[in-house]
């Protein structure tokens, strides 16, 4: 990786660790290094950490694997260019980075109040959201694969899609008895609810409507089903009210929180009254709704991979100042890509 300067082993530089613990190691800049430079030469390194640490999901690097690391080792003053240089560039990318994730925050921030707008505010009569629902069924967990009479899907809250209110591929596989299919299982358009989980950052009560369902399927312990009326067709409409009242943080007065775990009194929350509308009007709102959240989506989607392609290139950027493939005395100049 790197090249085009002097080299030295990692420890010829940093020497022993001035402090460790199970987690962390403390080095501390030697008389040959300038510390800002040792910090982007740490970033420049990352691929290396990567390729050295063991492990799968908790990944370790043992200090006796560094000590075959060579590393750039330019004069202090060019250290101190380098560190210049990147001191400029890596805050102009994160000046555009923050404009970007403020954008989102921004683009989210109209989308909800104007869904809002639309599904729950009229001057017209109100019914409570349980006149639009036929029945309300809570999930089951069941048992392991073959050990009950039939292998089903179970729908569970890490399957909801929290930004169009929808239900991703179900691939979590669990047996029932036949009794508890019948009462419990997924037909298209029915809504589920959250009734339990959730976090300080995803509170309980998301909804999800389900488009179609791929073999025996039902709802996860955690979970309730709710069925449409007749008169209300699918139950995309009320996804998309009850979205409206999520993202609006409407159902918070009916969660209460146990053990770290989120309960929400759906009995109480679905007695919340919203406009009386036609089943026409339904249907054309669920429309416009879902065009909404469709715009949404892929404008942060593009701002997201905008700020994504930013951090590539900072790391690119640092890595190529760092190894002296970059010439820092002429790229003073260059400019970051939008």
């Amino acid at each position: 990786m790197f090249c085009r300067t002097a080299s030295v082993g990692l420890f010829g530089i940093i020497g022993v660790p001035m402090a460790t613990t199970q987690a962390f190691v403390t080095w501390t800049a030697g008389r040959l290094l300038e510390s800002r430079y040792l910090l982007y030469l740490i970033a420049a390194m990352k691929s290396e950490f990567e390729r050295l640490a063991h492990g799968s999901t908790h990944l370790t690097i043992y200090m006796p694997d560094l000590e075959g690391l060579d590393v750039p080792l330019p004069p202090l003053d060019e250290q101190r260019r380098i560190a210049d240089f990147l001191d400029d560039q890596v805050s102009r990318i994160d000046s555009v980075t923050a404009a970007r994730n403020k954008q989102v925050e921004l683009l989210q921030e109209a989308a909800r109040a104007e869904l809002a707008e639309r599904l729950l505010s009229s001057t017209r009569d109100e019914v409570p959201i349980k006149r639009l629902i036929s029945d309300e069924r809570l999930g089951i967990w069941g048992h392991e694969p073959g050990e009950a009479a039939i292998d089903v899907r179970v729908a569970r809250v890490a399957d909801f899609d929290r930004t169009a209110f929808g239900l991703r591929a179900v691939d979590t596989i669990r047996s029932v008895d036949a009794a508890q299919l019948r009462s419990r299982m997924l037909a298209r358009g029915d809504v589920l609810l959250e009734r339990s989980g959730g976090t300080q950052r995803n509170p309980v009560g998301c909804p999800a409507f389900v488009e179609d369902v791929d073999g025996p399927t039902v709802s996860s312990n955690f979970v309730s089903r709710l069925r449409p009326a007749v008169d209300v067709g699918d139950g995309r409409y009320i996804a998309l009210v009850l979205g409206a009242m999520y993202w609006t943080r409407r159902q918070a007065p009916f969660s209460t929180q146990t053990t770290g775990i989120q309960n929400l009194d759906s009995a109480a929350y679905l007695a919340t009254r919203v406009p009386d509308r036609t089943l026409a009007e339904q249907v054309a709102l669920a429309g416009e709704a879902s065009r909404t959240i469709e715009d949404l989506r892929m404008r942060c989607a593009a701002l997201r991979l905008s700020s994504r392609h930013l951090s590539e290139y900072k790391q690119s950027l640092i890595t190529a100042a760092v190894s002296g493939e970059l010439d820092v005395t002429t790229a003073s100049t260059r400019s970051i890509p939008a």
